[in-house]
């Protein structure tokens, strides 16, 4: 009797042999990368100050419109 063949293997063989080489970006594009997460974090903190200031705007317009009334 014949011994039947797992599928399973052979597909993990298949895509051993198939695995892409993993390529190493330049170090011009990591700079690039890196520098457009930088600009990405700093664009989130301005807006979160902005946001702080806005609310102290809107607090102290608030308090004044309650006095003059």
């Amino acid at each position: 009797m014949k011994r039947p063949t797992n599928p399973d293997k052979d597909l993990i063989k298949e895509t051993e042999e198939e695995k892409p080489e993993i390529a190493v970006a330049p170090v011009d594009e990591t700079a690039e990368i890196t520098s457009i997460q930088e600009f990405l974090e700093l664009k989130k903190l301005q807006n979160r100050v902005l946001g702080k200031m806005l609310e102290k705007m809107n607090e102290t317009e608030n308090q004044n419109n309650t006095i003059n009334k």
